[in-house]
């Protein structure tokens, strides 16, 4: 929500400031934003991955900060209170940049659209893993902690509960949760083109 007011406020700022900007020239700035014709297509697959990546991990050491604290459980072995907020930029700053590359990827003229969903399912599952072992770290000090009472909610997903939207869990243990990671390793790497 920050960041959408940020660009608007920009935007509002540029239009209100630079009256030269407007109209024609105004959308030729936006187009040289939106151009991502110049992206060659190593930067697009490794570019888009590593974003995704960064950003799961960024959001995994965040999110067990807020646990750790909230539950007065687990330790904070990265993330504290006196340098959350650079490892919080640097998650929406890499959320951002992922997006825009999803956007390049998505008008990249050389890939099929085949080929587009393999890269995004292949980020998506090395995300997941980034994610998982680096709340782990950030909680309990191992990122490849499968004890079952660490890894209760290892998988969410939604579903209905009593007609209520709900957050459903599955549990891991010492076998399935290396399978599990293991498995998205695997998966991501089938994927990839």
């Amino acid at each position: 929500m920050k960041v959408i007011l940020s660009l608007s406020l920009a935007l509002a700022l540029t239009m209100c400031c630079a009256p030269e900007a407007h109209g024609a020239d105004l959308m030729a700035q936006i187009g040289k934003v939106t151009d991502t014709s110049w992206l060659e297509q190593q930067t697009l697959k490794w570019g888009f991955i590593g974003t995704v990546c960064a950003a799961q991990g960024l959001t995994g050491l965040t999110e067990g900060y807020h646990w750790t604290r909230h539950s007065n459980y687990g330790g904070s072995y990265l993330v504290n209170s006196g340098n959350y907020h650079v490892y919080e930029t640097a998650r929406r700053s890499a959320w951002i940049l992922s997006g825009w590359l999803a956007y390049a990827n998505y008008r990249d003229s050389d890939l099929n659209t085949v080929g587009k969903v393999r890269r995004t399912l292949t980020a998506l599952c090395w995300g997941r893993d980034t994610m998982e072992w680096l709340y782990k770290f950030q909680r309990y000090g191992n990122p490849f902690d499968y004890s079952e009472a660490h890894n209760r909610c290892a998988m969410v997903y939604f579903g209905f509960r009593g007609g209520r939207l709900v957050d459903i869990s599955i549990g891991t243990g010492p076998f399935s949760g290396p399978l599990v990671d293991i498995g998205f390793l695997i998966a991501g790497l089938l994927l990839l083109k």
